[in-house]
């Protein structure tokens, strides 16, 4: 299965960079520095002036949540872990810190915390679908293959459309011996995605369970 990856907030501002390594830097301004850092990839750079926005506004949820994702870029799972909960502690209803939490947590080999936090961010936006996409991956890895399906099929029945849903069907209907409807679901991803090697790997796997067409047919009626 394709992973979602980490969602950041997009930042819409932009900054001149100064070029005076002394130069004074109103808290306003190192914020905005340090977003333009974020989004050029100075990561290092952008770690330097997160840490000195959060030494200015230590109980803003947003920033705390953007220092974390520049850990989640640098890889600095512990730290990127720290700011996230930080977030979350200031802000519990903050979904995207919950869902980048889980991410984190999957990096640290801690997937049971990652299905709690994938769960709390669906809980808080039932229409979230990198969560259930996401939880659902997990469960499938984990062989827990109805409660993976009937995620997949939330996602789904939100009438969203979204094509790894209708993967996630078909593996978990295949194995659960029911080809019939992996094979449904198998055609509605390649019909989404018909570029993708996976709908094809799959349907061979699938027309194989079926066996022949003569069978498919008979199960079929």
């Amino acid at each position: 299965m394709r992973r979602a990856w980490f969602i950041a907030l997009i930042w819409n501002s932009v900054v001149l960079m100064s070029g005076f390594a002394n130069e004074p830097i109103e808290p306003i301004e190192r914020i905005e520095l340090a977003r333009e850092a974020y989004r050029a990839g100075n990561y290092a750079q952008a770690d330097r002036l997160y840490r000195d926005v959060v030494r200015f506004a230590p109980d803003v949820a947003r920033y705390r949540f953007e220092h974390g994702m520049v850990y989640v870029a640098l890889k600095r799972w512990t730290m990127a872990k720290s700011s996230m909960e930080r977030a979350i502690a200031l802000d519990p209803e903050h979904l995207l810190a919950h869902y980048n939490l889980a991410q984190i947590h999957l990096q640290m080999r801690k997937p049971a915390l990652a299905k709690a936090s994938y769960q709390r961010a669906i809980a808080l936006r039932p229409d979230f679908v990198p969560a259930y996409i996401n939880l659902a991956n997990l469960l499938l890895k984990e062989k827990a293959y109805d409660e993976a399906q009937a995620l997949y099929q939330a996602v789904v029945a939100l009438d969203l459309g979204v094509a790894d849903a209708y993967l996630g069907i078909a593996i978990s209907a295949f194995y659960l011996d029911d080809f019939v409807m992996a094979e449904e679901y198998i055609e509605q991803f390649i019909l989404q995605r018909p570029r993708d090697a996976r709908g094809l790997h799959w349907q061979k796997i699938i027309a194989d369970a079926l066996q022949t067409p003569a069978m498919e047919d008979e199960i079929n009626n």
